[in-house]
């Protein structure tokens, strides 16, 4: 079957400070609608904070996913929408895109085939996929928080269409963190 897509990029800085950016990308059947963020509150969840000044850090790979997926369900729950739910391949494609991006030390969407080949690849069966990535931050909260406040990035985490997401975050040889967030909804 021959999908027809369309692809939006947008690049939008996350106001975290000067090193912190962020940018998304969405393949889609339908155009999605654009939505300006509300006032959305992060802070209280577990394992949210990094302490600079101990041996400690974020953990490599998709341990985190589980407290990303509670900060965006906080979001879409404020919006009214239905939580969404972890998906172990949309895990592993944004495992790759984490990982690519550590490899080259640059955040970018590009790599691997694009964001459709790489959820593709996973054998996810996909109708829509979308992707915020993000690098240098030091905690879930504040990636989270850099991504509701940027108005593409938000549009991903509550847009309607979209009903389960992966996460993944690695380190690159310059000790940034490299994150990928990949959102999907299946083919019926």
């Amino acid at each position: 079957m021959l999908r027809r897509r369309f692809l939006t990029f947008i690049a939008a800085p996350v106001a975290l400070t000067p090193l912190l950016t962020g940018c998304i990308r969405i393949e889609f059947e339908v155009p999605a609608p654009t939505t300006e963020a509300p006032p959305i509150t992060l802070e209280g969840s577990a394992e949210d904070t990094y302490d600079l000044s101990s041996d400690a850090a974020l953990e490599e790979g998709t341990a985190g996913a589980n407290t990303v997926l509670e900060l965006v369900n906080r979001v879409r729950i404020q919006e009214g929408l239905e939580p969404l739910t972890i998906n172990l391949q949309l895990n592993k494609a944004a495992q790759a895109q984490a990982d690519h991006q550590a490899s080259i030390l640059e955040m970018t969407h590009d790599g691997l085939g694009g964001l459709g080949e790489r959820v593709s690849a996973t054998g996810y069966q996909w109708r829509m996929v979308a992707e915020n990535v993000a690098f240098g931050q030091f905690s879930y909260t504040q990636v989270m928080t850099g991504w509701v406040d940027s108005p593409g990035h938000y549009a991903n985490i509550v847009n309607p269409k979209l009903e389960e997401m992966g996460f993944a975050m690695t380190y690159g040889s310059d000790g940034r963190t490299y994150f990928a967030q990949v959102f999907g909804s299946r083919l019926p």
